[in-house]
């Protein structure tokens, strides 16, 4: 992984070197950075480097080598990033929040495929051809559990709170990445899936 700060890269020691990894911290709060071409707000770049590592819970034991993937709550492109890397033909990037128009934009332009939707979801959206739809919307995915029962592709979902947990698992969804023992009596963040193929 190549992290670009400014134009110059971040690397492993600060031996002479004026940016390193020992500065991220102090960076993440400046400017956009890249990571392979990519281009992320600061915000989620973090979100990227925190959380990239238990996105291999979103790929369907097949993977996603030459599938389309439908991506809601798709923040600057940071888990297009991850799908394409793990050989996606297509994702649809759906994302409102204004702060990722830019990025996104940016992103799409650099990397053929990518094709941003800047809006809320819609159940119009499931109209897509995708192969794999992936949602982590924060919380709203309880808005979706309407339409997941008629959806025939493979789905993977972080879920935040005990309420959705249920209605995943009673709608036949099982869980990728169970509750630490911590959140297990509470509200916590969990990864379901209910694989089609």
């Amino acid at each position: 992984m190549r992290i670009v700060y400014n134009g110059l890269p971040l690397h492993l020691s600060e031996d002479g070197v004026r940016y390193s990894w020992r500065m991220l911290p102090r960076l993440l709060h400046l400017k956009p950075m890249a990571v392979d071409g990519w281009v992320f707000s600061r915000h989620y770049m973090n979100v990227y480097l925190r959380e990239r590592m238990d996105w291999g819970y979103y790929l369907p034991p097949g993977g996603v080598q030459g599938k389309r993937v439908l991506s809601v709550g798709a923040g600057c492109g940071e888990d297009a990033k991850f799908f394409f890397d793990n050989g996606a033909l297509l994702v649809y990037a759906v994302e409102p929040n204004p702060e990722c128009v830019p990025y996104l934009l940016t992103n799409a332009a650099n990397h053929i495929g990518l094709k941003p939707i800047f809006k809320m979801f819609k159940p119009e959206m499931l109209n897509l051809g995708f192969d794999l739809l992936k949602v982590d919307i924060e919380g709203y995915e309880v808005e979706l559990l309407p339409y997941l029962g008629d959806v025939e592709q493979d789905i993977v979902i972080e879920s935040h709170c005990n309420y959705t947990h249920d209605k995943l698992i009673a709608l036949g969804f099982q869980p990728s990445k169970p509750l630490a023992a911590d959140q297990a009596i509470g509200n916590g963040v969990a990864i379901f899936h209910r694989w089609r193929k």
